[in-house]
C-alpha cells in the first residue's frame, strides 16, 4: 500500500523551495506530479463558501484537493487526456481564455480617449475625393494621387503662375476656394448638390481614416491627404461646436413630387401639392398649439411618416449630421422643452416639430465600455493590433534585415500574388529575413506564406507585398507571444490547469461513478439489498396500481390479469385481452404514494373512508390493487436516492484504490506557512 508521506526537513532538499516565492512552491506531489501553493490557493478561492478562513477548513480542503488530484492521475493514466476530443476541448476553452492577453491595453485606452474627446466635438467639413479603389493597380493609384496633390495644392498654397513680363515678371500662388475646386474635381457624385460639404462629423459615423482626419485638422484648414477605400481625400474643417443631440417628435405631410414630363407643368402641379401639404400642417399645427398634450396622438391619426407616426412622432435622440439640414437647424435652435415648432419645409414635405429636450456627452467612466466595442469594431482594432506587435518586437528582443523583403518586390512581375512567374522566383530565394529571440524566418518561410494567401485587398503589387509582409511578422510575434502566455500569467496557467484537470475529472468521474451508478442494475440492486434498512419511511407508502374500467366486467378481467400474470407483462396482456380494437375499456396506473398525495389511494388504499373520490363518467369504476409497505422493498421504490448512495459508495471505494495506487507526498512545512499567511 502506497502511504500518505507528510514531510518537512527534506522537501527543502528535494525541491529547492527556500528562494521561491510561497505561490512558486511545492505543496504536494501526487504520483509524482507537483502542485503549488499557487494552484492549491486559486482552486480554494474559487470554491471556498465561507468568508472566513480557518485551519480546519485548510485542512479539509486539503483533503479534497488530494482526492481531486488523485482521480486526474487516474485519468492520466487511462490516456483520457491523449483522446482527440479532450485535446479539443481544451484548446477550445483556451481559445477562450486567451484573446485579453493579447492585446495592449494601453493602446487601447489611448484610443478610447482620443475617441472620447472627439466626441465631445461636432466637426462639419467639406472634402473632395479621387476615387481610387484599394485593388486598383500602380498605374491608377498613381494617377489618382497625382490628382489629389494638384486639387491639395490649389486649396492651399494655389498653383503656381507667371505674371508681367521682364523685370516684372513673377511667380505668384493664389489659393482658390474649396467649394470652387471640389465641384471641378471631387468624383463623389454629391458634390453637385452640396459642393463637397460632408456636413457634420462625430465619432464612428464614418471610416476612421475621414475621421481621423477631421478631428487633427485645425478649423479653418485644409488636411493632409488621406486615403479610405474608396479613394484618396482632402477635407476643409469650415465649424465646430460642442456636441448635442436633441430627443424630438415631427409630424409629417408628404409633398409626393410630379411625374409630369412637362417642366412646366410638373412644377405648377409641385407647387400645388406643397401648398396642400402647407394648408394640411397648419391645421395640425393649430390643433397641436392648443393642447401640445395630445402631440403623440395627433402624430399617429396625421402623419404620412408611418414609420414614426406609430411611436407618436418619436425619433428619438439625433445628433447633428443625421437629419437633413432644414430639420436639423429646427432641431438645434428650440431650446424650451415642451416647444411645438412653426411649420417648416424639407425635401419631403412639411412638418411640425415637438421638442423634448438635449443632452451632451455622457461622463466617460458611462461609455468607456461602449467606445471600446466600437474600436474593435473599425480601423482603430489594426492600430491596437499594430501596438501589440510593436510592443513585442522589443520585448522578444526582434531583429530584421530591410534588405531581404527588396529581393520579393524585385521579383514582382504580374499583376497579383499568384502569379505563376512570382511565385517561381520567390521559391529561389533562402536568406534570413527577420528573428524573434532565438527562432530565425528566412526568405523560404515568407515564401511559403504568400503561396499559402494569395488574396489582397490591393490591387497594386507592392501594396499588397507589404501588407502581406507586415501580416506574417505580426502573426509570429503573435504566435511567439502565444506559447508564452502561460509563463508570463500565473492566473491563465492556473485557469488552463482547472480546465485540464476538470475536463480529466469530468470525464473519469462519469465513466468510474456517474454513468455506471446509472446504469449498474446488478450493482444497485446488490447495494440496496445490503442497505435496505436505509431506506425505511416515516410514514407507510401504498405501492401497487389504480384501476379505472368503463365496466365492471373489464374491472374484474383486469384484476384477474393482474393475479395471474407477471408484473412486467401486465400492460402488455391487458391491452391485448381488454383494450383491443384501439378501445380502452380499462386505465391502469402503477405508483407508489405517500398518504395525501392521491385521493383515490387514500380512500381504497389508506382506507380513508372520508376522503371523496371526484366521479369519474369515462371509467366510473375504480379500484387499488397493491399493499401498504413501511419501507422500500425493491432499490427502484427510492431509485434516486439509492443511485445518490450508490454514487457515493462507488466514489468512496475508487478513491481507496487510488490511494493504494499513487503516492502522495504533502510538504507540512509549506502547508503551515499558507496557513500562517490566511
Amino acid at each position: 500500500m502506497k502511504k500518505l508521506i507528510l514531510f518537512a526537513a527534506i522537501a527543502a532538499s528535494i525541491f529547492s523551495v527556500g528562494a521561491q516565492s510561497l505561490n512558486e512552491q511545492v505543496l504536494l506531489t501526487v504520483n509524482g506530479e507537483p502542485s503549488t501553493v499557487g494552484e492549491f490557493l486559486y482552486i480554494y478561492n474559487k470554491n471556498k463558501q465561507e468568508s472566513a478562513v480557518t485551519a480546519q477548513s485548510l485542512n479539509e480542503y486539503l483533503e479534497m484537493f488530494i482526492n481531486f488530484k488523485l482521480k486526474v492521475e487516474d485519468a492520466k493514466d487511462k490516456g483520457i487526456d491523449t483522446l482527440a476530443s479532450f485535446k479539443e476541448e481544451l484548446r477550445n476553452y483556451r481559445h477562450q481564455a486567451t484573446p485579453r492577453y493579447m492585446t495592449d491595453t494601453i493602446a487601447e485606452n489611448q484610443l478610447v480617449e482620443e475617441t472620447y474627446h472627439n466626441m465631445l466635438i461636432d466637426r462639419q467639413v467639406r472634402h473632395i475625393a479621387i476615387r481610387c479603389q484599394l485593388n486598383e493597380n500602380d498605374s491608377a493609384v498613381a494617377v489618382a494621387r497625382g490628382k489629389i496633390e494638384v486639387a491639395r495644392e490649389r486649396v492651399t498654397t494655389g498653383i503656381a503662375t507667371t505674371v508681367g513680363k521682364g523685370r516684372n515678371r513673377r511667380i505668384v500662388r493664389t489659393p482658390e476656394d474649396f467649394a470652387t475646386v471640389a465641384l471641378e474635381m471631387s468624383d463623389d457624385p454629391s458634390v453637385k448638390n452640396n459642393n463637397g460639404l460632408v456636413g457634420w462629423v462625430t465619432p464612428f459615423h464614418f471610416v476612421y481614416p475621414f475621421e481621423k482626419a477631421t478631428y487633427e485638422t485645425p478649423v479653418g484648414e485644409v488636411s493632409q491627404i488621406f486615403r479610405t477605400p474608396f479613394g484618396f481625400h482632402i477635407l476643409k474643417v469650415e465649424n465646430e461646436l460642442p456636441h448635442k443631440e436633441v430627443n424630438a417628435a415631427h409630424i409629417m405631410k408628404r409633398v409626393v413630387l410630379s411625374q409630369n414630363k412637362d417642366a412646366e407643368q410638373a412644377a405648377k402641379e409641385n407647387a400645388e401639392a406643397s401648398a396642400a401639404a402647407k394648408t394640411a400642417i397648419d391645421s395640425v399645427y393649430l390643433i397641436a398649439k392648443a393642447d401640445d398634450s395630445n402631440f403623440a396622438e395627433l402624430a399617429m391619426k396625421e402623419s404620412d411618416d408611418r414609420g414614426t407616426a406609430q411611436r407618436g412622432g418619436n425619433l428619438g435622440w439625433f445628433s447633428r449630421g443625421q437629419m437633413v439640414k432644414e430639420f436639423e437647424d429646427v432641431a438645434f435652435a428650440m431650446t424650451k422643452e415642451g416647444d411645438v415648432s412653426e411649420p417648416f419645409q424639407t425635401n419631403f414635405g412639411w412638418h411640425i416639430m415637438k421638442y423634448y429636450g438635449q443632452k451632451g456627452v455622457e461622463p466617460l467612466p458611462d461609455v468607456k465600455e461602449t467606445i471600446k466595442k466600437n474600436i474593435m469594431r473599425d480601423e482603430r482594432r489594426d492600430i491596437v493590433e499594430q501596438a501589440f506587435c510593436d510592443k513585442l518586437k522589443t520585448e522578444y528582443g526582434f531583429r530584421e534585415d530591410p534588405s531581404a523583403i527588396v529581393a520579393f518586390h524585385e521579383a514582382i512581375t504580374g499583376s497579383n500574388l499568384a502569379d505563376s512567374v512570382f511565385l517561381e522566383r520567390i521559391s529561389l530565394l533562402h536568406n534570413f529575413m527577420f528573428a524573434i529571440g532565438e527562432e530565425v524566418f528566412t526568405q523560404d518561410d515568407f515564401a511559403e506564406y504568400i503561396k499559402k494567401n494569395t488574396w489582397s485587398q490591393y490591387g497594386s503589387m507592392h501594396e499588397a507585398l507589404n501588407e502581406k509582409y507586415n501580416m506574417f511578422k505580426n502573426q509570429k510575434l503573435r504566435d511567439t507571444e502565444d506559447k508564452h502566455l502561460e509563463e508570463k500569467y500565473p492566473e491563465l496557467h492556473n485557469l488552463m490547469k482547472e480546465y485540464h484537470d476538470g475536463i480529466l475529472l469530468f470525464d473519469v468521474s462519469l465513466n468510474e461513478v456517474w454513468d455506471k451508478a446509472g446504469q449498474d442494475t446488478a450493482g444497485l440492486r446488490r447495494y440496496f439489498d445490503e442497505h435496505k434498512a436505509q431506506y425505511k419511511w416515516e410514514t407507510p407508502r401504498f405501492k401497487g396500481m389504480i384501476l379505472r374500467a368503463k365496466t365492471k366486467q373489464a374491472l374484474n378481467a383486469a384484476k384477474s390479469i393482474i393475479k395471474n400474470f407477471p408484473a412486467d407483462t401486465i400492460d402488455r396482456v391487458i391491452a391485448q385481452r381488454i383494450n383491443a380494437d384501439s378501445l380502452q375499456f380499462v386505465s391502469c396506473e402503477k405508483g407508489l404514494w405517500a398518504q395525501g398525495e392521491n385521493p383515490i389511494v387514500d380512500r381504497y388504499g389508506f382506507k380513508q373512508k372520508k376522503v371523496e373520490v371526484a366521479a369519474d363518467t369515462i371509467f366510473p369504476f375504480v379500484e387499488v390493487v397493491g399493499k401498504k409497505l413501511k419501507g422500500a422493498e425493491e432499490y427502484q421504490d427510492e431509485r434516486g436516492k439509492v443511485v445518490g448512495d450508490y454514487q457515493n459508495y462507488l466514489e468512496t471505494e475508487w478513491l481507496k484504490r487510488l490511494h493504494d495506487k499513487y503516492e502522495v507526498v504533502v510538504d507540512t512545512s509549506v502547508f503551515e506557512k499558507v496557513k500562517a499567511t490566511l
